[in-house]
């Protein structure tokens, strides 16, 4: 199984993106601050190195096989976080990309 993602990188920092399962019910009111324990390295799904993509749109692919393979298994399907890492020292990671799933 594929997830496709459209992001817009505003700059050649070194930058990964993680897809982890969440485990528990939300909506949209939850802000990131409290989706933080979804992020545990046992729900890590796939990661992505973004080094290779040039600056502005491009789009990328997660292999989310093992996240289906737990949806069938009994896990509930409360979908799935993307979180970026890296970006410049001082800076904030999550404005070096946007992130628009297809």
């Amino acid at each position: 199984a594929k997830l496709k993602i459209q992001i817009e990188r505003s700059s050649l920092d070194l930058l990964s993106l993680e897809l982890f399962l969440i485990k528990e019910p939300w909506d949209l009111s939850v802000t990131w601050s409290a989706m933080q324990s979804c992020c545990k390295a046992e729900d890590l799904v796939s990661t992505l190195n973004l080094s290779t993509l040039a600056v502005g749109p491009n789009e990328v692919t997660f292999d989310i096989t093992k996240a289906v393979e737990r949806w069938i298994n009994g896990e509930e399907p409360y979908g799935l976080a993307v979180q970026v890492q890296g970006g410049s020292p001082g800076g904030s990671p999550g404005g070096k990309c946007k992130t628009r799933a297809s």
